[in-house]
């Protein structure tokens, strides 16, 4: 019941709070925030507004708690929010996080941030390749790479990943699908969309035979599309086991970025989790090491 009830007092504070925002001067950086523009609020911050600025007792770190806003929560830590500032409630943000308990990840971060565990700021980021594991918790393991603001991160594509065996073409689809969800997750590329990469393909006149997975055509359609780098790869199964063998290509240089080499074994579900952990290694947020 308790909780039935702070959820209804929670959702009536951000439709009030978006009733306000009409007409009763809501600072712009709660505004970016609250529609996820990480954009604008980092070029409030590099313009010089005050990440710690209060409004009706609270904060833009207890804005981005209650819109559930991983991005904009790393992106004011790295910036030096204070942690300690309390809302009319009389909550830190952690405390806002626990207490709404919708976003494990922020939840994490935050713990870690208070804790001092991991250093979020430019310059000090813990070096992911001194044995962290994907077997850590995805919400732990992001902490250990700062925020990358929108106009600093790459671009990158990703090919319909290719089938040697085992899978049907919309499950593979289906993957393809996934691991372009996940990147978009991670915020560590511009990602292009998959409708939107198959038109400029198309425009451009590109023609190949069979799957796109090996480097000399990645690095072409990667040239059309005009991104920094591409992601293609196979997938099968073999027995019990399915392999993974993914690659991001440097577009630029043509040489293999980053590869992803798994196998796992059970039904085709694992493989979404394979998805997530592809995309995790390939955007830096843990170490590529064996399984």
């Amino acid at each position: 019941m308790r909780k039935a009830k702070n959820k209804v007092i929670l959702a009536v504070f951000s439709l009030v709070l978006a009733l306000l925002s009409v007409g009763c001067g809501v600072p712009p950086m709660y505004w970016a925030i609250y529609h996820n523009e990480i954009t604008r609020v980092d070029s409030m911050i590099t313009a010089g507004q005050d990440v710690n600025a209060r409004w009706l007792k609270s904060s833009p770190m207890h804005q981005a708690v209650a819109a559930d806003n991983l991005q904009a929560v790393l992106l004011l830590l790295q910036h030096g929010a204070d942690l300690t500032l309390r809302d009319q409630s009389g909550r830190t943000p952690l405390k806002l996080a626990q207490k709404r308990n919708k976003e494990p990840r922020i939840i994490q971060v935050l713990q870690n941030a208070e804790a001092e565990k991991f250093n979020l700021f430019p310059g000090g980021a813990t070096n992911l390749n001194s044995g962290s594991s994907y077997n850590q918790p995805v919400a732990t393991v992001a902490a250990n790479r700062p925020f990358v603001p929108p106009s600093q991160r790459l671009t990158i594509s990703v090919m319909d990943l290719n089938v040697t065996s085992g899978l049907a073409p919309n499950e593979m689809a289906m993957l393809t699908d996934k691991l372009l969800n996940e990147f978009v997750a991670d915020g560590y590329y511009k990602v292009v969309e998959r409708s939107k990469r198959d038109e400029i393909l198309k425009e451009q006149g590109f023609q190949q035979s069979g799957a796109c997975d090996q480097g000399a055509c990645l690095v072409e359609a990667g040239q059309l599309l005009g991104v920094q780098k591409m992601v293609g790869g196979t997938i099968g199964r073999l027995g019990s086991l399915y392999a993974v063998e993914l690659r991001v290509i440097d577009v630029k240089t043509g040489e293999i970025d980053k590869p992803f080499s798994r196998q796992y074994s059970g039904d085709v579900s694992v493989l979404l989790g394979a998805m997530k952990e592809a995309a995790a290694v390939f955007s830096g947020v843990t170490a590529g090491g064996g399984r």
